[in-house]
């Protein structure tokens, strides 16, 4: 028995490193999930290694519309959403700000900003006033200190949320 059995986890970014670990450890610990990152096959590959149920949709989280659909998806294949682990993001390149392009700063905060926004925004729609959880992964670096670490250990330690029911 798994701390998150009959749980639905919507994990964005799932392909990547952070997300792909949230992901295998929601599905050890018994949780169906819903998994979104940018391609397609990548994404559909990556969920039939997965010991769980699981749904997949790909596209750019920038779209309000996939945070729509993501959380429509989660209720009709599942019948709810309890978690969601709003991990896709994006970095600009490295290089110092002043080569930065307006069109590369405006694609970041796109992606990193206003795609958490609508992720949040359809996520919490979903949960109707029930103990939905929701957690946001800002950084894929491997620094001890870095946002990403400091997500690892916070799921690591996250109790898992109240099994009422969402409908």
């Amino acid at each position: 028995m798994g701390r998150f059995d009959g749980m639905t986890v919507l994990i964005t970014g799932a392909t990547g490193g952070l997300g792909s670990g949230a992901a295998k450890a929601f599905a050890a610990e018994g949780a169906r999930l819903v998994l979104s990152d940018l391609d397609e096959s990548a994404l559909g590959d990556f969920a039939a290694t997965l010991d769980a149920e699981t749904a997949h949709l790909a596209g750019n989280i920038a779209d309000e519309k996939l945070s729509e659909d993501l959380v429509k998806l989660a209720v009709q294949k599942f019948g709810r959403l309890d978690i969601a682990v709003n991990n896709a993001g994006i970095v600009h390149s490295f290089v110092r700000l002043p080569q930065v392009t307006s069109e590369e700063a405006r694609r970041v905060v796109e992606v990193d900003l206003l795609g958490v926004f609508y992720a949040m925004k359809h996520q919490v729609l979903s949960w109707n006033g029930n103990s939905g959880k929701a957690a946001r992964a800002a950084s894929s670096s491997t620094s001890p200190r870095s946002p990403a670490s400091q997500a690892r250990r916070s799921f690591r330690s996250m109790p898992p949320p109240s099994t009422a029911s969402s409908g």
